[in-house]
């Protein structure tokens, strides 16, 4: 009975899961990420509404533009 024991407890502690990561993260500096976007603002977030044009889901967030850095004319930007 005592063999049954260890065996279970073996097979519980090398049977785990591990963990798993989809990506790393590379961290840049401000500057290159400024350089290297599409777009910068400053704003808030007036709507939110499920994404369905992509298969991964997700959501679309409209924002009221309040200070523009780079990128954009609008007052008014949607992002997915």
């Amino acid at each position: 009975m005592r063999w049954m024991v260890l065996a279970a407890s073996m097979w519980i502690v090398f049977l785990q899961p591990s963990t798993a990561g989809a990506c790393s993260c590379q961290r840049i500096s401000t500057e290159t990420a400024f350089e290297t976007s599409a777009a910068v603002f400053s704003g808030r977030v007036i709507d939110l509404q499920k994404n369905d044009d992509t298969p991964f889901g997700g959501l679309k967030a409209t924002f009221e533009v309040a200070q523009i850095w780079k990128g954009i004319d609008q007052v008014v930007v949607s992002a997915v």
